[in-house]
This record gives structure tokens, C-alpha cells and sequence, in this order.
């Protein structure tokens, strides 16, 4: 690195020397000599900025926590799934461990992924609803990961978790598709993306609403630069969101149908005024396998690397959704998210350390997403001085109870919603309506059971108020929306539209 950034700024040099010395017409090259000074200086100090940020070792256990935004666990292979969508994904479950009931408590992206990154749930950090900023109070993964000596970084395409709606804490270097860079120890590809006209031309060549492999070369980049040094690394991808357009090398792969992206688009426009056909709905569920299949790939790669690197037995993987997906269920908006839907709340959780995790360990107990921040830190033994409201799944907590509730929160913005979840129910609050469904009888959504069973809604009732009072108890910031919802710029609310958050 050191060598490339002192050819660079050789090469930088000579091509001012030679373009100065056909100036023949100047009298003198000696007014030239500050600004051939100035570049040697600024080529200096890149070299040894970048070159001392490479060569630093700090050697330890390394965290990466990928994200796959709107992801089904009933769709990976390891989790039943008949289809071969996610051989990585499923790997990493058969070597690892995987919880086989986890939830998110957020059916969103700003809400899921802030408990995801906090330890704590909507009611307590404030970032209740997409576009609510996370309070600094609410301190992060990255914080806690950087005060533990460690480098961080994250690469996502998603607005509603920028540093523009607080998701900056304590990232060196955060990419979010320009809508909010950090740099700092970037290493200098990165740092030259980062540049405004070279982010400006990636955006232009990107399609919004459409998976692209920008977040995991970045991540790759950065990981090669930085592998000398313990990290944590904050990947979040986007693959299999709506609206269900797969990559052209892998869409075609499940279906009888071959898809045509404006086929796709028009159904994702349809289905905001009306419930498609069983089957137009087949072939939305198809591309959303394909979906699934190209973002299991780009973790293939990024095994690929971590081998490549050596450090394969020393980085600590954790794989999970920040919410799932409505795929054509009775009683729900057919696709997508942000109800409190059972499909959209039960999410993927695998955990992975060869020697250090339990391989091929499926645990039954419930979970929910304000587990994994704490059993990181329990697991890489990491100092924390904010009280999380998770448990550590490992070591003296690793007996969950199975009858453990899960809690939610959906859209606060318009009404309250709230629910639990037991094995055998769910009880949600929604606005001045309350509903009771049975779980094992696959009617989530579809029979209301609070007439025929009204001590169980009761009991039920009880549990999740004492989870909101408590909630709001232990809050870091007073509940209040006001002044809090962060606007997003034209060209994000571009890409907003065409990945279905925005009609």
C-alpha cells in the first residue's frame, strides 16, 4: 500500500515537472515550485496516512454482522426451505449455531436495525418508525466496538440507516451510496470513491430499487486494508427487498417463467391498489428466491475473503434480517412489510466461529434482535458501560426460556401498535383494535380468537403493557416523535420510491 500511494504521488510529480516544462513561453518555472512543493507534501502525508493505517496491527478477534434486509427464514435452506437459496447462509448454520425462533421488534428498517445495533428495543432507544433519527444517546455496536480499540466500518444502500438518521456512531468509515460518507481509515480506493464526482457517477449508474454488488466490493476493500487490525464490520444487504428485481445471472433460476423486469415493476405497482393472482403472486415469490439466492452469493465472497486472508477462524459471523417479509399470507398486505404480521417479525439468526460456537446447535427458545449486540460483547468479552435490555445467548444465559415472550412496535407515527408473541399466540394492540391469533393452526391473521378465548387476550394484555411501561421506563431519550423525523433529500427520495417505502 505504502509502495502504490508513493508510486501515485511519484507519478504525480514527474507529470507536473514535464507539463510545466512545456510551457516555454513562461519566464521562469520558479512560480511553479510552491504548488510542486504543496503536492509533495499533500502525497507525503496520504503515504503515510494511508501507509501507517495499513501497516498498524492490532491484532484480535474480529465481528461482522451482516444484515439482509427483508429476509424470510423460512426461505433459507436451513431453515427448512425446499429450494436451494442460500448454500453459504446454510453453511454457516450448519457449522455455527442457529436460533430457530427470533424476532425482530420492528418491522422496519430504522426501527429493526437500531435495535439490531443498541441492545435495545423501539420503546427505548426513540427510533420508532423509518426516518426517526437514532438519539447519540442511544449508544451503538460501532461505539462500543470502537471504545474496545477496535476499527469499524459499514457499507449499506439504505437511507433510513445513514448517518443522516444517526446510524454514524462510532464508524471510521461509513459508505451509504453518498448519502452520508465517513472516511476516516478508509484506506485510499475507498477514500477516492468517496470523492463527490466519483460517488456521483456510481449513483448515476445504479438503477434505484435494484441490487447492484457496490456495498460488498467496498466491504471487501475495506477488509483487505484493514485486516491487520481487529474490526467490526457492519454489512447491509439489500438484495431482498422489494421489488424483487434478482441480478440477470441469477434470475431465471426458480420458476417456470422467465422474468421481465417491467413485468416484476408492474407488479409491484399493483399490488398497492389491489391482491395479484395466484399466479402473479407465484412469480413475485419466485424472483424473490432469486433475490435471496444473489445475496447469499455476495457472502459467499465474503467467506471467500475472510479464507483468503487467514482470518477465517478468528472473525466471529453473525447473519440475521432487521425484519422479514409478507409473501402472499391470508389477512396481511400480500407483499412486503411494516404491519405486524407474523411473517414480517420472525427473522433468521445463525451465529458463526469455528471452535469458538457450537456447531450444528439449533436452539429452540425465543429470541428477538436486542440479543445479539449483548452476546457479542459477552462472546469477545468487550467492556460496556450501557446497560442493554437482551440477554447473551451463551454461557451462563444460554438456557432461553421457551415460553420467553417477543415483543413489537409498528407504526407509532399513525396509531399505537404493539404485540407479543408466545409459541402458541399473538396478541397485538392496533390503535383502538385487539387481536388473538393461534399460531400453530397457520391462521395468524386470519381468525381473531379474542371472543373464544378472553382470559388468554387478558393475561396476554397484562404481559405487553408491563413491556411498554418498562420500555418507557428505561428510555435514553423521552418518547416523542416531534422534531425527530429526518427529510430526505430529493434523489434519496427517489430511491426511496423505487425500493416500495414511498408510493
Amino acid at each position: 500500500m505504502i509502495v502504490n500511494v508513493g508510486v501515485l504521488a511519484v507519478g504525480i510529480v514527474i507529470g507536473l515537472w514535464a507539463g510545466f516544462a512545456y510551457r516555454r513561453h513562461m519566464r521562469s518555472i520558479t512560480l511553479f515550485r510552491p504548488a510542486l512543493l504543496l503536492v509533495i507534501v499533500a502525497a507525503t502525508v496520504l503515504a503515510v496516512f494511508f501507509g501507517t493505517s495499513y501497516m498498524a496491527s492490532r491484532p484480535g478477534p474480529n465481528c461482522i454482522l451482516i444484515s439482509i434486509d427483508a429476509l424470510r427464514a423460512d426461505h433459507l435452506g436451513c431453515y427448512g426451505y425446499a429450494r436451494a437459496t442460500s448454500p453459504n447462509i446454510d453453511r454457516l448454520a450448519a457449522e455455527g449455531t442457529m436460533f430457530l425462533r427470533a424476532f425482530t421488534p420492528c418491522p422496519g428498517s430504522t426501527g429493526g436495525h437500531a435495535s439490531m445495533l443498541t441492545g435495545l428495543y423501539t420503546l427505548s432507544h426513540g427510533a420508532y418508525v423509518n426516518g426517526v433519527r437514532l438519539p447519540p444517546e442511544a449508544r451503538t455496536a460501532a461505539e462500543v466496538f470502537r471504545d474496545n480499540g477496535y476499527s469499524t466500518a459499514a457499507f449499506t444502500k439504505n437511507w433510513f440507516i445513514s448517518p443522516a438518521v444517526g446510524f454514524g456512531q462510532g464508524f471510521d468509515c461509513f459508505i451509504d451510496n453518498a448519502y452520508g460518507i465517513i472516511l476516516r481509515k478508509a484506506g485510499p480506493r475507498l477514500f477516492a470513491r468517496g470523492l463527490a464526482i466519483s460517488q456521483a457517477i456510481r449513483r448515476a449508474l445504479e438503477r434505484p430499487g435494484f441490487p447492484s454488488s457496490l456495498e460488498i466490493e467496498d466491504a471487501l476493500t475495506w477488509i483487505r486494508f484493514r485486516h491487520r487490525h481487529k474490526f467490526f464490520l457492519f454489512l447491509h444487504i439489500m438484495d431482498a427487498h422489494s421489488p424483487y428485481v434478482p441480478p440477470p445471472v441469477f434470475a431465471g433460476r426458480f420458476g417456470d417463467t422467465e422474468p421481465d423486469v417491467a413485468r416484476i415493476l408492474s407488479l409491484h405497482d399493483k399490488t398497492w391498489e389491489a391482491r395479484l393472482s395466484r399466479p402473479e403472486a407465484e412469480f413475485l415469490v419466485d424472483r424473490y428466491d432469486e433475490e435471496i439466492l444473489s445475496a447469499d452469493h455476495k457472502i459467499g465472497l465474503l467467506l471467500e475473503e475472510l479464507e483468503h486472508l487467514g482470518i477465517h477462524n478468528n472473525t466471529l459471523v453473525v447473519v440475521m434480517a432487521d425484519h422479514g417479509e409478507v409473501l402472499d399470507e391470508s389477512g396481511h398486505k400480500q407483499f412486503g412489510h411494516g404491519t405486524l404480521a407474523h411473517g414480517g417479525l420472525r427473522i433468521p439468526l445463525i451465529m458463526w466461529w469455528p471452535g469458538k460456537i457450537p456447531a450444528g446447535d439449533r436452539r429452540q427458545g425465543t429470541v428477538q434482535s436486542v440479543d445479539v449486540l449483548p452476546t457479542v460483547i459477552d462472546i469477545l468479552n468487550l467492556q460496556d458501560r450501557m446497560p442493554r435490555q437482551g440477554l447473551a445467548l451463551f454461557g451462563s444465559a444460554d438456557s432461553i426460556a421457551a415460553d420467553r415472550p417477543a415483543f413489537a412496535t409498528g407504526d407509532l407515527s399513525a396509531r399505537d401498535e404493539y404485540t407479543v408473541i408466545t409459541p402458541q399466540w399473538q396478541y397485538s394492540i392496533l390503535g383502538e383494535e385487539a387481536h388473538l391469533y393461534d399460531l400453530p393452526t397457520g391462521s395468524a391473521g386470519i381468525y381473531n380468537l379474542i371472543e373464544q378465548y378472553p382470559s388468554v387476550a387478558d393475561s396476554l394484555q397484562a404481559v405487553l403493557q408491563g413491556w411498554v411501561d418498562r420500555s418507557i421506563a428505561e428510555a435514553v431519550v423521552p418518547y416523542s416523535l416531534e422534531g425527530r423525523s429526518v427529510t430526505p433529500g430529493k434523489e434519496a427520495l427517489e430511491r426511496l420510491k423505487a425500493l416500495g417505502y414511498i408510493q
